[in-house]
């Protein structure tokens, strides 16, 4: 079995129509359900895209579903619908790239919440569930705590704080 290092699920933020993700810097179009594969679109390059996934996270979004793609062997995923796999036209992607300040204030009534503070609450229970992850795997042993925290900072290049 394949062990993964990286981020490796799109957690599509539910606040603006086009997808943004919390690691990337600019906005996809689409995705693509291809033979039970997840692909992000590419847009010009951008790197960390036109990768597979293997999860999608469209949170707190209204999907609309066009009938018949259950039977298919691939489809896209748009903003809030699930289409029949094609190309796009630049016509299409420029559409789904511009943000709609309708979507955005309905969401925002909606989950009041993830708009004002969304980072720093996600983050902080992120980091609170790998902690407990950490201390149910080494027992609560100083020597394993010391080890993987030295694994985590030749990871990532940064230094956990030393309340860890």
């Amino acid at each position: 079995m394949g062990q993964y290092y990286v981020y490796n699920f799109a957690d599509i933020f539910p606040l603006t129509k086009e997808f943004r993700h919390w690691g990337w810097e600019k906005a996809i179009p689409a995705f693509r359900w291809k033979d039970g594969k997840i692909i992000a679109l590419s847009l010009g390059g951008i790197p960390g895209l036109n990768l597979e996934y293997l999860y999608l996270h469209l949170q707190k979004r209204n999907m609309k579903f066009t009938p018949g793609l259950e039977n298919e062997n691939s489809f896209m995923v748009i903003p809030n619908e699930f289409v029949k796999d094609h190309e796009l036209t630049q016509e299409e992607i420029d559409s789904l790239m511009t943000p709609d300040p309708e979507f955005e204030q309905a969401q925002r009534e909606k989950y009041p919440i993830l708009w004002k503070h969304p980072k720093p609450s996600l983050f902080r229970r992120a980091k609170n569930f790998v902690k407990t992850l950490i201390k149910r795997a080494v027992n609560n042993d100083p020597e394993k705590i010391l080890a993987l925290k030295q694994r985590w900072n030749r990871f990532t290049g940064r230094t956990l704080p030393s309340k860890w």
